[in-house]
């Protein structure tokens, strides 16, 4: 059974074996056929890991880990990487094929990439949410379902962690659980008004 329709398969269960009174028996049902038609949409649901990447070994780790953690997370997902230095063949092969569904190449930045596998996708049929993400975004122990959540009671079309510089490291406002690892943070000049 897949394993991000079992909460589902618990609610309908439940919703069985209620026997509610007969005056409130078509209350009850509607309730459940609610909640059950809710379940399915989320567990349906599918996101889109975006990410343009160079082929250091830093990168590779960073994005493998990323992609781990969704994966044991049970988040249905997708994986594009668009290499603008280096190729997928710099990448490990098995693990490449066992967890990316495609890939680009060329020059560019990270949203002409995006724009590239847009136009060439069905992504709004295909994807509740699609992820562009900083390959130096360790997610590892960011609560993703939390997030993602967050993002649909939201409803708003484009959301994203908000991080903070911190002794000269930027973290994610959720008190570091989401890490942009150090050295990555651009350097702004800041002005103080």
């Amino acid at each position: 059974q897949n394993r991000s329709l079992r909460p589902c398969s618990a609610v309908l269960s439940l919703c069985l074996s209620l026997d509610p009174p007969k005056s409130s028996y078509m209350a009850g049902r509607l309730f459940c056929l609610v909640i059950l038609s809710s379940c399915f949409q989320l567990s349906l649901s599918r996101i889109l890991l975006f990410w343009a990447v160079d082929s250091s070994e830093r990168t590779q780790e960073t994005v493998q880990a990323n992609v781990e953690h969704v994966k044991n997370l049970g988040i249905d997902h997708d994986v594009i990487l668009a290499h603008y230095r280096g190729s997928r063949r710099d990448w490990d092969q098995k693990w490449y094929r066992e967890h990316v569904t495609k890939s680009l190449s060329g020059t560019g930045f990270k949203f002409h990439f995006l724009q590239r596998a847009y136009k060439a996708g069905d992504w709004e049929e295909r994807y509740e949410f699609v992820w562009a993400l900083d390959s130096d975004i360790d997610l590892s122990k960011a609560d993703l379902r939390q997030f993602l959540e967050m993002a649909r009671h939201m409803n708003s079309a484009i959301v994203g962690p908000t991080f903070v510089e911190k002794g000269g490291m930027s973290l994610a406002q959720d008190g570091g659980s989401v890490i942009r690892r150090e050295g990555h943070s651009p350097k702004r000049h800041t002005s103080h008004h």
